[in-house]
């Protein structure tokens, strides 16, 4: 899933931002998530070097304190995610030969001022990167897969799974458990279970559970449990045991 950051120094503008992006990610939730908001470039260049992003979309405020402006921090964004989506948004629309004169790409530059139209800029913005990234993920070994449940169509990466289970707590949903959070979606397990046949990594341990053995730790026999590299513990059926066994 595309992840998305926020680099703006004013709290009052980067609370906007993050709620015209959340409220578009609510209505399309296989568009992205809003993954990381800084009010200066070092920390989320310091976010970044501890978690790697790939094609990520970055809303970046261009005058922001410290020792990169935006511009600066822009240069680093594309040696680290050389295929993110970078837009600015800034009051000084004069800085904007600077994004050329750096070569950083810029999907789109906003101007502050232009208060009517920053929200539909932002969510073309969002969207347009949502559609790269999908597009990408198919081209790229089919690394993606796509699940079409209720009307809407979501793209999830494999690897980034741990497990997919039954909601717990909303009907006809299920809870994805990934590396980085949790996301619930409507469908059922057999759907995804159909959705991901292609990938032998997934296997299912309990009628409620859909496991990938990448994130195993260790298999109790005797409690009937899977342990998770995070540390969770997933049931196991008798009936799936034996299928453990064999992998």
């Amino acid at each position: 899933m595309m992840d998305i950051f926020i680099c703006e120094d004013h709290p009052q503008e980067a609370a906007e931002y993050a709620a015209i992006i959340k409220g578009e990610l609510k209505t399309a939730k296989d568009k992205g998530r809003l993954t990381y908001t800084s009010a200066d470039a070092e920390s989320l260049m310091a976010y970044l070097e501890r978690h790697p992003v790939k094609r990520g979309l970055y809303f970046l405020d261009i005058c922001i304190q410290g020792s990169m402006n935006g511009i600066q921090l822009a240069v680093k964004i594309r040696e680290m995610d050389p295929l993110g989506s970078i837009v600015f948004i800034t009051s000084k629309s004069e800085m904007s030969f600077l994004t050329f004169q750096y070569q950083v790409e810029a999907m789109d530059f906003i101007v502050k001022d232009q208060i009517e139209e920053l929200p539909g800029r932002i969510r073309r913005c969002i969207h347009k990167a949502a559609v790269k990234y999908q597009e990408a993920g198919v081209l790229e070994g089919k690394r993606q897969f796509c699940i079409k449940t209720g009307g809407s169509s979501h793209y999830l990466e494999p690897g980034d799974i741990l497990y997919i289970q039954t909601s717990r707590t909303a009907p006809h949903k299920v809870e994805i458990c990934l590396s980085n959070g949790i996301e619930s979606l409507y469908g059922t397990l057999k759907e995804f279970e159909s959705a991901l046949s292609d990938h032998p990594s997934f296997f299912r341990c309990h009628q409620s559970v859909l496991v990938n053995r990448e994130y195993i730790r260790r298999i109790e026999q005797k409690e009937k449990a899977i342990v998770m590299e995070n540390g969770e513990r997933l049931p196991v059926s008798v009936r799936y045991m034996k299928k453990i066994k064999l992998h």
